[in-house]
């Protein structure tokens, strides 16, 4: 193979922005890897990350309404339907077929976005024909599906057309089949990859920890985090110094106005930054939820750190990833159940006093280049 082979990556966010970040920072490094990339989104374009200059190709857009997987809607805000699938469908295999990939790359599937079975059946079905090598991305800890037909499916689907499996952990922190029942089913085409660090490692350089630095990932449910942080500000006993709330650009505009209004001294309110690692780097203490991005960046700069793990409904994956962390002596945790204003404020009072000692990141943060290599190994000579 004289030419740059070329990923045909399959990219799919519904709400928030987590996935994409993980999915920009595999593309770019697939292109170091030597790859020529082709990320294909079939989420609303709005804030894409950096993708390092990879080819970027935009399918009929699509997100939950409201947050409720169960309920997709198009650009026009209605409940997408058989058509709008048939178009999508016919454009991504179009798509296939004009770049004649040498391997694909999907998120998720058929881990996660089983309803996309709608179009990543038939495209895997192509490959399969086509003799081109497939492996799906998933993230180190999984919401176990309730009916045991979505968890079959999961494993019949990558029996059938997957090569391998990335998986963006590691097994002796935390094996697949703790968050999905049986996935060690799958045998060697499990592969764990490592941490995928989506922004760049960097450690506190200074000893001016001056700042309390509350964020909520891509904002889209860190309402309550952002409205209980503003009334511990108040109560808390030891908030001298600056608290900065960094407000995620899918935070809905009326919530951000109203929430800017209310800044005052020492008390800084507002959008998210790029230079969000530089601000951890050197604050005295994190309060966050515990996405796999934001977790990657408080592992990354060592801060002192505070989750608030994301629990609604079945939502488990932010709570086991923070329980394993707090084990680890990592960060400290407050249950989102129990989240109020005097909780935090205690809690913040209480961390402040007692500046632990941060333990080193317990594994390394170098997924992304894995995940490269080991797609490079997949292709057909």
């Amino acid at each position: 193979m004289t030419e740059k082979p070329k990923l045909f990556f399959h990219v799919q966010h519904l709400l928030g922005i987590g996935h994409q970040m993980r999915a920009a920072a595999l593309t770019r490094a697939c292109l170091k890897a030597g790859f020529e990339v082709h990320y294909v989104s079939g989420g609303f374009p709005e804030d894409l990350p950096d993708l390092g200059g990879a080819y970027f190709h935009q399918l009929p857009p699509t997100k939950t309404r409201n947050g409720d997987f169960n309920q997709l809607i198009d650009e026009k805000g209605d409940l997408i339907d058989e058509k709008w699938w048939q178009e999508r469908r016919k454009q991504l295999i179009d798509l296939y077929d004009k770049i004649s990939p040498d391997v694909i790359l999907l998120e998720g599937f058929p881990f996660a976005r089983r309803k996309f079975k709608e179009e990543l059946i038939p495209l895997l079905e192509k490959a399969k024909t086509d003799n081109i090598p497939c492996a799906t991305s998933i993230r180190d800890i999984l919401v176990d599906p309730k009916k045991e037909k979505k968890r079959q499916f999961a494993f019949d689907t990558t029996n059938q057309y997957l090569d391998r499996v990335l998986i963006h952990g590691e097994k002796e922190f935390c094996p697949l089949e703790r968050s999905f029942k049986n996935a060690d089913c799958l045998g060697d085409k499990l592969i764990y990859t490592g941490y995928v660090d989506s922004g760049f490692s960097k450690a506190s350089e200074t000893n001016d920890l001056s700042e309390i630095v509350i964020s909520a990932g891509g904002g889209a449910v860190g309402q309550r985090i952002y409205e209980t942080a503003f009334q511990a500000f108040k109560l808390s006993q030891k908030k001298a110094g600056i608290w900065r709330l960094l407000l995620g650009p899918n935070l809905p505009d009326t919530i951000k106005t109203k929430l800017k209004n209310q800044a005052q001294d020492n008390l800084i309110i507002e959008d998210a930054r790029p230079d969000f690692r530089t601000l951890l780097s050197s604050a005295k203490l994190s309060i966050s939820q515990a996405g796999y991005n934001t977790v990657m960046d408080i592992l990354a700069t060592g801060v002192n750190s505070l989750v608030i793990p994301f629990a609604d409904g079945d939502e488990s994956e932010q709570s086991l990833r923070a329980e394993l962390l707090a084990e680890a002596g990592r960060l400290s945790i407050l249950d989102e159940n129990n989240l109020t204003p005097d909780l935090l404020a205690t809690k913040i009072d209480i961390l402040l006093a007692n500046q632990a000692v941060i333990p080193h990141t317990p594994f390394p943060l170098d997924g992304a280049e894995k995940s490269a290599t080991i797609l490079k190994s997949l292709l057909r000579n």
